[in-house]
């Protein structure tokens, strides 16, 4: 399981560093793995004061844990925190009143005119592997291509990926390329295009983007969101801002969105989904689109259900690796993820 929010401000976990202002609005990522990346961290931690709780060798019976990940979202070339949901498909500079309406609408949170590069260049001195890039738009390669060059090997690159220029992006330095919108057809996964993009890329350095909003199921309904209720709402506890961490109640499915999150689909994710996902990906990036860019606290209803999803739903009955983001506001919020992902269990 993983998980990735923004933390501007804020020290990164087991760096004991602070990013140089003003703060980054990628944030950070967490991540339980089965394999951790290649280059971890050996040293003990200088905040915790105790040595990496996952063996280099990922050796069963060795405690998984909640990972931190940088991201960096880009749009109109800048560095940028949005707020889930408000970016349309007007360009970012406005000349018409359809854009300029679209630009009224849009919430940032966060812009720094500290080139990607420079954010890129501290996760890797920080040895954060696993991070992403995500093109909001156009206007944003060339940024996107300095952060690749900066942390060759290390992030991973998404917005506008298809089969014509996957290939292009690996050879920039991405290690993985994250695909969303060229997978979705007519609301629905196209699983030819799927196809495609493994092919394509790899299944090795392919991450499906899955990011969804809450949606209300009328009590005793079947269908998709029966079976998301039944998939894994178990929990105990919640997130801090008004989402149960699973009740179990079967109240709440989860739908993903697409094209920058304007567009809901009628994918609802439930343990077939990831796993039918799962054999076509190395991992899954899934942000809260209700809870993105807010800093009202993370859903951990949502965090609870992927983990149960992504338990056993890999290849030989391994863990699918899982990215999380949206909603987090504090260092805290990592632990909470830590603890609902079932990071903390032995």
């Amino acid at each position: 399981m993983a998980t990735a929010f923004c933390l501007p401000g804020a020290p990164l976990p087991h760096s004991g560093l602070v990013p140089p202002p003003p703060a980054p609005a990628g944030g950070a990522a967490a991540s339980r793995r089965r394999h951790p990346p290649a280059a971890p961290t050996t040293a003990p931690c200088r905040r915790c004061r105790h040595a990496p709780r996952m063996a280099a060798d990922g050796a069963p019976g060795r405690r998984r844990h909640t990972r931190f990940r940088p991201c960096i979202d880009l749009h109109g070339g800048l560095v940028k925190q949005i707020v889930g949901g408000t970016l349309s498909d007007a360009p970012a500079a406005p000349t018409t009143a359809t854009a300029a309406a679209a630009a009224a609408a849009l919430e940032t949170n966060f812009s720094t005119t500290t080139p990607a590069a420079a954010f890129a260049a501290r996760y890797a001195a920080d040895d954060l592997p696993g991070g992403h890039v995500i093109m909001l738009g156009p206007g944003n390669e060339e940024a996107a291509r300095s952060a690749l060059a900066a942390y060759p090997g290390g992030l991973h690159v998404g917005g506008g990926i298809g089969p014509t220029n996957a290939r292009g992006w690996l050879d920039a330095g991405a290690s993985h390329v994250i695909v969303t919108s060229y997978v979705f057809r007519g609301g629905a996964v196209d699983w030819d295009r799927v196809a495609e993009m493994r092919d394509c890329v790899g299944k090795a350095r392919l991450v499906l983007d899955v990011s969804c909003r809450k949606r209300a199921v009328a009590a005793g309904a079947a269908g998709h969101g029966a079976a998301a209720a039944a998939d894994g709402g178990g929990g105990g506890g919640g997130d801090g801002n008004g989402n149960g961490d699973g009740n179990g109640d079967g109240a709440v499915e989860y739908v993903v969105c697409t094209d920058r999150w304007t567009r809901t689909s009628d994918f609802v994710l439930g343990a077939a989904a990831v796993r039918r996902l799962a054999a076509n990906c190395d991992e899954l990036l899934v942000h809260a689109v209700d809870e993105e860019g807010r800093r009202g606290g993370i859903d951990g209803r949502l965090v609870t259900r992927l983990a149960a999803w992504a338990s056993g739903a890999a290849a030989g009955g391994g863990d699918l690796p899982v990215v999380y983001a949206g909603g987090a506001r504090a260092l805290g919020d990592l632990a909470t993820v830590d603890r609902l992902s079932g990071g903390g269990s032995t």
